[in-house]
């Protein structure tokens, strides 16, 4: 991955929770190709944006991501983001699913609506 893209994900908010961020950063161009649909908004050579999901291509998608950099926000840049994921043919025919607080008017857009979820966190007791 370019380091303009790999220096983005690292600003991401998740980023601060992995124990080895660097895994994020060692992704290859084939292990994203698989069932991760990965979007990146540009200005110039810079990575501004990203929308990041996993999905089976068959009934669900997680939206894991979609961040847009401090400075470029209020430009559009996350709902070209948005719409690029949605319009993927691997995902367009899932159920799209994603976790978010502050941003529920953002996603209302898209046709999101609040459902109730379980979550299980890696420091659950089993």
């Amino acid at each position: 991955m370019a380091s303009s893209e790999s220096n983005l994900l690292l600003q991401a908010p998740w980023v601060k929770s992995l124990v080895d961020a660097q895994e994020l950063v060692n992704w290859s161009d084939a292990d994203a190709r698989e069932s991760i649909v990965i979007e990146f908004e540009y200005v110039g050579r810079e990575a501004v944006g990203v929308a990041r999901a996993v999905t089976d291509t068959l009934t669900v998608t997680y939206l894991c991501d979609l961040f847009v950099k401090e400075g470029h926000r209020g430009q559009g840049i996350g709902t070209r983001l948005m719409k690029r994921v949605l319009s993927d043919d691997r995902v367009s025919g899932t159920t799209v699913v994603l976790l978010t607080q502050g941003a529920e008017g953002f996603y209302r857009k898209f046709g999101f609506e609040p459902r109730q979820a379980m979550v299980r966190r890696p420091d659950a007791k089993s």
